[in-house]
Protein backbone atom coordinates (compact mmCIF):
# COMPACT_ATOMS: atom_id res chain seq x y z
CA UNK A 1 0.00 0.00 0.00
CA UNK A 2 2.81 2.46 0.72
CA UNK A 3 4.89 1.84 -2.53
CA UNK A 4 1.21 2.65 -4.31
CA UNK A 5 1.05 5.85 -2.36
CA UNK A 6 4.01 6.68 -3.52
CA UNK A 7 4.09 6.20 -6.94
CA UNK A 8 1.04 7.94 -6.46
CA UNK A 9 2.83 11.43 -5.33
CA UNK A 10 5.20 11.01 -7.11
CA UNK A 11 3.18 10.76 -10.65
CA UNK A 12 1.14 13.75 -9.20
CA UNK A 13 4.51 15.49 -8.76
CA UNK A 14 5.25 15.10 -12.32
CA UNK A 15 1.47 16.09 -13.53
CA UNK A 16 1.95 17.93 -16.97
CA UNK A 17 -0.41 20.78 -15.51
CA UNK A 18 2.35 21.91 -13.24
CA UNK A 19 4.91 22.08 -15.85
CA UNK A 20 6.07 26.18 -16.60
CA UNK A 21 7.34 25.33 -20.36
CA UNK A 22 3.09 24.84 -20.53
CA UNK A 23 1.98 28.37 -19.17
CA UNK A 24 4.51 30.26 -20.91
CA UNK A 25 3.46 28.78 -24.31
CA UNK A 26 -0.07 29.72 -23.36
CA UNK A 27 1.22 33.43 -22.68
CA UNK A 28 3.13 33.38 -25.88
CA UNK A 29 0.34 32.11 -27.75
CA UNK A 30 -2.15 34.94 -26.41
CA UNK A 31 0.54 37.43 -26.86
CA UNK A 32 0.88 36.37 -30.39
CA UNK A 33 -3.13 36.76 -30.61
CA UNK A 34 -3.51 40.10 -29.14
CA UNK A 35 0.01 41.12 -31.26
CA UNK A 36 -1.29 40.28 -34.61
CA UNK A 37 -4.96 41.80 -33.68
CA UNK A 38 -3.17 44.62 -32.37
CA UNK A 39 -2.22 45.48 -36.03
CA UNK A 40 -5.64 46.63 -36.81
CA UNK A 41 -7.30 47.16 -33.93
CA UNK A 42 -5.53 49.48 -31.22
CA UNK A 43 -7.69 47.46 -27.89
CA UNK A 44 -5.98 44.38 -28.89
CA UNK A 45 -2.52 46.32 -29.15
CA UNK A 46 -3.08 47.81 -25.85
CA UNK A 47 -3.92 44.35 -24.07
CA UNK A 48 -0.84 43.28 -25.78
CA UNK A 49 1.15 46.01 -24.23
CA UNK A 50 -0.40 45.98 -20.83
CA UNK A 51 -0.29 41.91 -20.38
CA UNK A 52 3.70 42.16 -21.82
CA UNK A 53 4.46 45.16 -19.44
CA UNK A 54 3.01 43.33 -16.41
CA UNK A 55 5.06 39.68 -17.27
CA UNK A 56 8.19 41.53 -17.80
CA UNK A 57 7.58 43.93 -14.31
CA UNK A 58 6.43 40.63 -12.70
CA UNK A 59 9.51 38.81 -13.74
CA UNK A 60 11.79 41.24 -12.74
CA UNK A 61 10.33 41.59 -9.64
CA UNK A 62 10.79 37.70 -9.04
CA UNK A 63 14.59 38.18 -10.34
CA UNK A 64 15.21 40.36 -7.52
CA UNK A 65 13.77 38.75 -4.95
CA UNK A 66 15.69 35.22 -5.69
CA UNK A 67 19.03 37.69 -6.08
CA UNK A 68 18.06 38.85 -2.37
CA UNK A 69 17.89 35.36 -1.25
CA UNK A 70 21.01 34.68 -2.42
CA UNK A 71 22.70 37.47 -0.98
CA UNK A 72 22.07 41.20 -0.11
CA UNK A 73 25.18 42.63 -2.45
CA UNK A 74 23.60 40.57 -4.96
CA UNK A 75 20.49 41.94 -4.91
CA UNK A 76 21.59 45.52 -4.94
CA UNK A 77 23.09 44.85 -7.59
CA UNK A 78 20.59 43.64 -9.50
CA UNK A 79 18.14 46.13 -8.25
CA UNK A 80 20.50 49.02 -9.82
CA UNK A 81 22.65 47.75 -12.44
CA UNK A 82 20.21 46.08 -15.44
CA UNK A 83 22.98 44.10 -17.23
CA UNK A 84 23.86 42.40 -13.88
CA UNK A 85 20.71 41.15 -13.49
CA UNK A 86 21.27 39.33 -17.18
CA UNK A 87 24.62 38.00 -15.31
CA UNK A 88 22.87 36.84 -12.28
CA UNK A 89 20.08 34.82 -14.33
CA UNK A 90 21.90 33.31 -16.74
CA UNK A 91 25.71 32.28 -14.95
CA UNK A 92 24.92 32.75 -10.74
CA UNK A 93 21.20 31.22 -10.71
CA UNK A 94 20.74 27.76 -11.33
CA UNK A 95 17.40 28.24 -11.35
CA UNK A 96 15.86 26.57 -14.70
CA UNK A 97 12.65 28.37 -14.44
CA UNK A 98 14.01 32.12 -13.73
CA UNK A 99 16.31 31.26 -17.08
CA UNK A 100 12.95 30.76 -19.28
CA UNK A 101 10.82 33.69 -17.81
CA UNK A 102 13.62 36.17 -17.88
CA UNK A 103 14.48 35.17 -21.48
CA UNK A 104 10.86 35.69 -22.70
CA UNK A 105 11.30 38.76 -20.72
CA UNK A 106 14.17 40.20 -22.93
CA UNK A 107 12.62 38.61 -25.81
CA UNK A 108 9.24 41.05 -25.29
CA UNK A 109 11.60 44.30 -24.73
Amino acid sequence: MAAATATTRASAQNAWWRSLDLYLGLLVVVLAVLYFLGRSNEGALLGFLLLSLLFIVTVHIIVIVCAFRESAGQGFLTLCLPFYAVYFVFKQSESPMLMKLYGLAIILN
